[in-house]
């Protein structure tokens, strides 16, 4: 079908029904090839109509539509399946989003999000009844759409199940805590002694996450003067995640006096691989909205980091 083709085919339908003008949209899309879709005049039909589009698929599964909505790929008004790629020198690659499908975010949401914010914490005390497999799929699918310095997505996640694993980690944690301890005199060094500073043991979940420094993706875009922002890259995935496993009522703690080089020989994972953070995930023993560091005395919070110099 060519453009001209299937700008006739949109004017030509516009005065029919629209679940007619669906099915001959996908008339036309089946004849041909997947290709017809990224003709313009169906491309602009298609988002002009994206609601009725995926009420149309949800209600009709025997069409190739339905085939989609089934499958585990989603399908919803700012995610829809059959958005064609744009070419990538085309002036329709900047700002892909489409305008007309974008969501808005109204003062619910953002008041929800701040909540979001303020309810999570570094999570030490969890429960270790397991956590559904689909939910933790659905965090690192969330992770997955984290900024990241040339768009060259540098995490990698490792789940530690093994006992061996487990062990080591535990291992490591209890020599570099014990050489901490030793950083500190007097009372504060008492206090130290009686931090909770992990939840090795209960956290059902567990997550090693490594930056890989020898990542090719993003062909160096953005780190030629600030090589660091491959690791803040990865920084920027796990607070994704754990915002995203607040919001489904799990708590995660950040796990970091660790040896970085015993983990990775523990964990046979590639030389480039630099370890990040070490993750506890699990559904929290408890819930508040100020840092237990706070709340038993070691730091409270200051408003240093909102100052703000103007230049």
């Amino acid at each position: 079908m060519t453009k001209q083709a299937a700008e006739k085919l949109v004017e030509r339908i516009s005065s029919l029904d629209l679940s007619e003008q669906i099915r001959q949209i996908m008339l036309a899309v089946a004849e041909g090839n997947a290709g017809n879709i990224t003709l313009p005049g169906i491309r602009s039909w298609y988002r002009n109509n994206a609601q009725a589009v995926i009420e149309y698929a949800r209600t009709h599964p025997t069409s190739p539509l339905g085939d989609y909505w089934q499958s585990d790929r989603p399908m919803t008004a700012t995610a829809m399946p059959l958005e064609p790629p744009c070419d990538p020198g085309s002036s329709e690659a900047v700002g892909a989003a489409d305008r007309d499908t974008s969501p808005e975010f109204g003062s619910k949401f953002r008041e929800d999000l701040i909540k979001l914010c303020m309810w999570r914490r570094d999570v030490r005390r969890f429960d270790t009844a397991p956590v559904p497999r689909e939910t933790i799929d659905q965090l690192l699918d969330i992770a997955q759409l984290s900024p990241s310095v040339g768009n060259s997505q540098p995490w990698r996640w490792v789940e530690v199940t093994s006992r061996p694993a487990r062990s080591a980690v535990q291992a490591s944690f209890r020599l570099c805590n014990a050489s901490a301890l030793k950083a500190y005199a007097g009372d504060q060094a008492r206090a130290y002694a009686t931090l909770k500073l992990e939840g090795l043991e209960q956290a059902p979940v567990q997550f090693a996450v490594f930056c890989d420094h020898s990542a090719v993706q993003g062909h160096g875009l953005g780190r030629a003067t600030m090589p660091e922002t491959l690791d803040y890259s990865v920084v920027s995935a796990i607070s994704v995640f754990w915002l995203a496993a607040r919001a489904f009522g799990l708590g995660v703690g950040w796990v970091s006096i660790l040896e970085r080089d015993d983990l990775r020989r523990a964990l046979d994972v590639p030389s480039p691989w630099r370890l990040i953070a070490y993750l506890c995930v699990g559904w929290p023993l408890q819930h508040h909205t100020n840092p237990e560091l706070e709340r038993l005395g070691w730091q409270s919070r200051t408003d240093i980091g909102r100052r703000l110099l103007v230049r």
